[in-house]
């Protein structure tokens, strides 16, 4: 690999986060006409599945409304107007769980690789689950669960409305078969040399007669793709990542229902009172999940159901997700 392009400065997470801070004070905005305090984005990570009963709907509205239950799964997306961007957070972005009030089971720990992605110029990468990261965003964003919980609980969800940039694939198809959807974040080595990299896949996979063997089989294989072709980028802009998150779920759709998955990292700014009393803004580049928790009187957010469905709804043979670097409630 030939030299590596250094841009001024040196890449600051806490200068970054100090130009992410929204105009809202208790919900996070986005990246169109923000008036944030600066030029600043923060980068969080969802995988999430959806499903619905296709009677009475056509192909449109079934991916409408199962995709709008991905939404509402695990971390609270919900009610937002996405606009899809190419996959990239750079010099001007700090990504949430990881500069930024950090996971402990990132900043504390070093996790089993799922596997070494090989490159041809350079060490193998390790591939790390991505739940971290998914968890992360979840304690930052909240659940549909959380937004009417104990103060305790509530947290920091994206403007209703709101224009949403984000990294975003999904896939959707009629049952039967297993609906599912992959993420990965490859983070450069140096951060001032450029852009961490997103790759995001999704599909319809199997029939009814799949075995949960074959799925996590196919999952595994998805996820070297995906490493494979995080390598092919980098060689494209010559640079270099050094750590791979990266993980997939599916979800079992049965006959007479319609499934959909998607992947994504959207891009927020922050709410004002993610920064806690007494803090700058800056400080969040130097705390973890815990401090941060504990400087605003909150308490973990318990967990949610992997799968939205409206009380009284129950899928034929109940849920079935199978999942590789990541829970499924993620």
């Amino acid at each position: 690999m030939s030299s590596i392009a250094r841009y001024d400065g040196e890449y600051d997470p806490a200068v970054v986060v100090s130009g992410a801070i929204g105009p809202y004070a208790a919900v996070c905005g986005g990246t169109v006409g923000n008036g944030a305090s600066g030029n600043g984005y923060v980068t969080g990570l969802k995988l999430a599945v959806g499903i619905t009963s296709a009677a009475g709907l056509d192909e449109g509205t079934c991916r409408i409304v199962s995709g709008d239950r991905c939404r509402v799964a695990g971390t609270y997306i919900g009610q937002t107007n996405f606009l899809i961007a190419t996959s990239y957070t750079g010099l001007d972005g700090v990504i949430w769980g990881l500069d930024v009030v950090a996971e402990p089971a990132i900043n504390n720990t070093v996790p089993q690789p799922l596997f070494l992605q090989n490159q041809p110029d350079g060490p193998p990468i390790p591939v790390l689950p991505i739940e971290p990261l998914l968890q992360a965003s979840r304690q930052l964003l909240g659940t549909r669960e959380s937004r009417d919980g104990h103060v305790q609980e509530q947290r920091f969800p994206p403007r209703p409305g709101l224009q949403l940039v984000a990294a975003y694939k999904s896939g959707a198809g009629y049952g039967p078969g297993w609906i599912w959807s992959a993420l990965a974040l490859a983070v450069l080595v140096d951060r001032s040399t450029g852009s961490s990299l997103f790759n995001e896949d999704g599909g319809m996979f199997g029939d009814a007669q799949t075995k949960e063997t074959d799925v996590r089989s196919f999952l595994q294989q998805t996820l070297h793709c995906v490493g494979n072709s995080i390598v092919a980028c980098g060689q494209n802009h010559n640079v270099r990542y050094g750590l791979i998150f990266a993980g997939a779920k599916a979800l079992y759709v049965p006959e007479g229902y319609y499934g959909c998955a998607i992947a994504c990292g959207p891009y927020l700014t922050l709410a004002q009172r993610t920064v806690p009393p007494g803090w700058s803004a800056a400080r969040l580049a130097k705390a973890d999940r815990p401090k941060w928790e504990t400087a605003l009187g909150l308490v973990p957010l318990a967990r949610s159901p992997a799968v939205y469905l409206p009380p009284g709804e129950v899928i034929p043979g109940g849920i079935r997700i199978t999942s590789l670097g990541c829970a499924p409630d993620a």
